[in-house]
């Protein structure tokens, strides 16, 4: 069973308390670090660092966005109206004075409501501890159920993933078929224009080992074995832990060794089978992306 979340999910959670209805909200994205906004209503903002720290121990990485919103019932005796009549004066005599000079419409308080917030929800006294606690335990159930999207999210992934994975080894399969019909050939190949160069001056023992070296530069066997490692150990990181950047660690040997592998072999062959594992391997690299 893989052990992978996602950064990408949303959350909607509702309660209510004894003088109003509260909706907590909570959307992220893929980050490298833990980035979080927490935007609550004035009379939660003690809360914040409590906040902070439930977010921080839910989750490792990822732009967090966790949203608290207050509705406040009728009878509601904590909260109370206020008119900032002097922002409303200067907001008036403006907006006037800018109808004047161009001729367009302005003339009840709806329009000047629709320039700027006339009232404010001012709060009495501070909430109950109770109506806090309830407010904490409904971000943490809104957090769960995050979690438990990316999760599910993290699952789809990493079937993605190992399918990717076995297509690459589908094509490294291929390759090692090939290749020591491919060293064959070369040896062929470099004999036939040493013939045409009659390079006669050349000692035989010493043709013997430049040939030797040139095969040797183009054997691709160290890194067949190497990927296929890299590999079956991303596989197995899949499983084990739940860090991305460790996944994208590998991803990067996957390009490295794959690079080296088409280099080196120089064969019509097998550079159709570097360039679907190149594919293959960006594919990879863009899901990791957004793993936890």
């Amino acid at each position: 069973m893989y052990s992978l979340h996602s950064m990408t999910a949303y959350a909607d959670f509702s309660c209510k308390g004894k003088n109003a209805d509260y909706q907590v909200r909570i959307r992220s994205l893929n980050s490298r670090f833990l980035d979080l906004k927490i935007s609550l209503p004035s009379e939660l903002t003690v809360l914040e660092e409590e906040a902070r720290a439930l977010v921080a121990k839910a989750f490792h990485r990822g732009k967090v966005d966790l949203q608290v919103y207050r509705y406040a019932r009728d009878g509601d005796k904590n909260v109370r109206i206020e008119v900032n009549q002097d922002l409303i004066q200067k907001a008036h005599q403006s907006l006037k004075s800018i109808a004047q000079k161009t001729g367009l419409r302005y003339e009840s308080i709806q329009d000047l409501q629709a320039s700027l917030p006339l009232l404010s929800l001012q709060s009495e006294t501070a909430l109950a501890q109770s109506e806090k606690a309830q407010v904490m335990k409904a971000m943490k159930a809104c957090l769960d159920l995050a979690k438990q999207q990316r999760a599910k999210e993290g699952l789809h992934h990493a079937r993605i993933l190992e399918s990717l994975v076995k297509a690459i080894e589908k094509e490294l399969g291929q390759i090692e078929r090939k290749k020591a019909q491919i060293a064959q050939s070369g040896y062929k190949r470099l004999e036939a224009r040493l013939k045409k160069w009659k390079l006669k001056d050349i000692e035989p023992e010493r043709l013997e080992q430049e040939l030797v070296l040139y095969l040797d530069r183009s054997d691709i066997n160290e890194e067949l074995v190497r990927l296929r490692e890299h590999l079956k150990t991303f596989l197995e990181v899949m499983k084990k832990n739940k860090s991305g950047k460790k996944l994208d660690f590998y991803t990067q040997e996957f390009l490295r060794e794959t690079n080296t592998i088409g280099s080196k072999a120089q064969d019509a062959k097998i550079t159709k089978s570097v360039v679907n594992m190149k594919c293959l391997i960006e594919q990879i690299r863009e899901l990791v992306q957004n793993i936890e």
